[in-house]
């Protein structure tokens, strides 16, 4: 994983406060102008889409196991980021069935 040591404490952070579903964290990292490039339908691109994302992925997916696979050095604000993410389904704001156990 390449970028600073900073970026990659905020990513952590960032991270860490989706998980936890911490309103208060993900609005102290993210800019007002934040936008997600990559949002499922239905959510807005901004800072309050990410965070009903959040709540959303909470209620439907089990305690995600999120690995940062690459952090590219920050320019201009930025920090792309790819991800690794596994839970187990919920069935609570998706159409699959709840999972039984994890996928390999």
């Amino acid at each position: 994983m390449s970028g600073s040591s900073e970026d990659k404490e905020t990513v952590r952070r960032l991270f860490d406060a989706f998980d936890a579903v911490d309103a208060d964290t993900m609005r102290e990292l993210l800019s007002p102008g934040f936008v997600a490039h990559s949002m499922p339908p239905g959510f807005s691109k901004d800072r309050e889409g990410f965070l009903e994302l959040a709540r959303q992925w909470r209620l439907g997916f089990g305690q995600e196991d999120a690995t940062v696979d690459e952090l590219l050095a920050a320019e201009d604000g930025k920090a792309p980021v790819r991800f690794t993410s596994r839970a187990p389904t919920l069935g609570m704001s998706s159409a699959s069935p709840p999972a039984t156990a994890r996928s390999p």
